[in-house]
């Protein structure tokens, strides 16, 4: 009897170190986790100063990386022109068609069409609504354009999930523009629009494979496009992202628009949201 409770209170005692070893893996993991966010955002913010200040020789806007520490957190962000992507609310059918053919897509000619049909349904449903798609703050609010997210493209029939995720590096909801501007376009843009050919054009890749050594907390410059560096136009594309010293990832994604530097706050945040995982490799 004495022996059997032994052995009962040996397997309880084994289940309660079990139980807590699991919580203890739990709460590490959370912490991990909240501190990637955390320096994913706070790295987000100093790239919004950086570009809201707008100084000579300040961060280039032209997908360079850079990379920091956070705590003991590595960080890397990336500052993208926003005016450089096509807009799929404004661009014309000649212009879309020549971006699904650079994509590789089949029938570009019949996948522009299908987009410029769905938007003429989109604004027409807004006109029979009573609303003036030209009004600025239904556009800021999304009231007056057909897509109100890149990912919308996938309710135009014949386009899939696959082809708007090659695309996405290159369209926009947010410039306003029915042309893109040259200097700021990535390559596939540049196809596009016959500006260079997209097999000798394409960007360095800012995916690096190996943790920066010696980084401290100054931001230091790690890859970058080759040329000069180069200042925006007004509307970016920030990638931030943190890798924690136990591999916890997080990445934020956003989309600002500069405001006079009289503003309290220098700028109006049109995206924010978790991005992808660009500058960290799977295996850290």
């Amino acid at each position: 009897m004495v022996l059997w409770a032994a052995v009962i209170l040996a397997l309880i005692a084994g289940s309660v170190t079990q139980i807590s070893r699991g919580d203890l893996r739990l709460a590490r993991n959370i912490a991990e986790a909240t501190e990637a966010e955390l320096a994913a955002n706070s790295a987000l913010r100093r790239a919004f100063y950086e570009v809201a200040a707008g100084s000579i020789g300040g961060w280039r806007t032209d997908g360079a990386v850079y990379g920091w520490r956070f705590g003991q957190s590595e960080v890397r962000v990336s500052i993208t022109d926003e005016l450089g992507r096509i807009d799929i609310n404004f661009a014309s059918t000649d212009l879309l068609t020549d971006l699904f053919e650079a994509a590789g897509a089949r029938y570009p000619e019949a996948l522009a069409e299908a987009v410029d049909a769905f938007r003429k349904q989109r604004r027409a449903q807004t006109l029979r609504a009573g609303v003036s798609p030209s009004a600025d703050i239904l556009t800021e609010l999304g009231l007056g354009v057909p897509f109100t997210s890149t990912e919308d493209l996938q309710n135009v029939a014949g386009i899939s999930q696959a082809l708007v995720q090659r695309l996405r590096p290159s369209i926009t909801v947010y410039s306003g523009r029915a042309l893109p501007v040259i200097a700021a376009a990535p390559p596939l843009v540049r196809a596009a629009v016959n500006a260079a050919d997209i097999s000798t054009s394409a960007m360095p890749n800012t995916y690096l494979e190996v943790p920066a050594e010696g980084l401290t907390e100054a931001p230091t410059l790690l890859s970058a496009p080759p040329g000069p560096g180069t200042r925006g136009s007004g509307v970016y594309r920030i990638q931030a992202e943190a890798l924690t010293a136990g591999g916890s990832h997080f990445a934020r994604e956003a989309v600002v628009a500069l405001r006079s530097k009289r503003q309290k706050v220098p700028y109006d945040v049109r995206l924010w949201r978790r991005g992808a995982r660009l500058h960290f490799p799977h295996s850290q």
